[in-house]
């Protein structure tokens, strides 16, 4: 019945009155294969219809997670700008690359990033900002690690 006539496990939990996981411990006492839940989905396709529904549930401004385009995470504020050239595969752009971009009325070259003066990702103003390379900003990290400079940095008040 489970294969030949493919009926899922809770039909068949129908069939013998008894519950999906009883009947999932027969099958293996019995060494039947199960399938899995993806196989029930296996050649089945939404129909257009269903699709432009999910669609259309799916956009950002009807979707109940959508944020107005920002998202925090533990590398700071990102800001949804899918025509940005740094933009990931989501379309989000650090915020501070942006604010950065906008002070300098261009975009940042491929070899230059945005560093946090006082390491806080999320402290974006713009005097804690340093533009600079990826090789120097490595070696400013490594120089502050290796001196343990870092909670000298940390102790610094910028001016509000």
């Amino acid at each position: 019945m489970y294969i030949n006539k493919k009926l899922t496990l809770k039909q068949i939990s129908k069939i013998i009155d008894r519950c999906e996981t009883t009947t999932w411990t027969y099958f293996k006492k019995l060494g039947i294969p199960t399938r899995s839940r993806a196989c029930a989905w296996a050649g089945k396709r939404h129909s257009e219809e269903t699709k432009a529904k999910i669609r259309a549930t799916h956009l950002r401004e009807l979707n109940p997670n959508w944020n107005g385009g920002i998202r925090r995470t533990k590398d700071g504020v990102l800001i949804h700008c899918p025509e940005h050239p740094r933009a990931d595969n989501m379309g989000y752009v650090k915020r501070a690359t942006l604010m950065v971009e906008k002070v300098l009325d261009r975009f940042l070259k491929a070899n230059e990033l945005v560093h946090h003066i006082n390491f806080n990702c999320f402290d974006d103003r713009h005097r804690n900002f340093l533009v600079c390379t990826n090789r120097y900003h490595m070696s400013i990290h490594s120089k502050i690690r290796w001196r343990g400079l870092k909670p000298y940095f940390l102790s610094l008040q910028f001016a509000r």
